[in-house]
């Protein structure tokens, strides 16, 4: 989670160039999970529980790491 929160960290410190007006600012949503746990069982259970993760901080106010 400490590398996720440094991307989440950089991204929201950017300034992207959408237009010639004014730079663009956006923010990431991140769910992590990890392998060996008791509840990650195979590849495809890995991903279901950062999906799992992802739509809880995105549901938790967004611009957050979720484990």
């Amino acid at each position: 989670t400490t590398f996720a929160e440094r991307v989440r960290e950089i991204v929201e410190a950017a300034a992207f160039a959408a237009s010639q007006d004014e730079p663009v600012k956006i923010t990431a949503s991140i769910g992590v999970s990890s392998y060996p746990s008791t509840t990650v069982l195979s590849v495809d259970d890995l991903f279901a529980r950062a999906d799992e993760a992802l739509y809880r901080a995105k549901a938790d106010g967004r611009n957050r790491v979720c484990l």
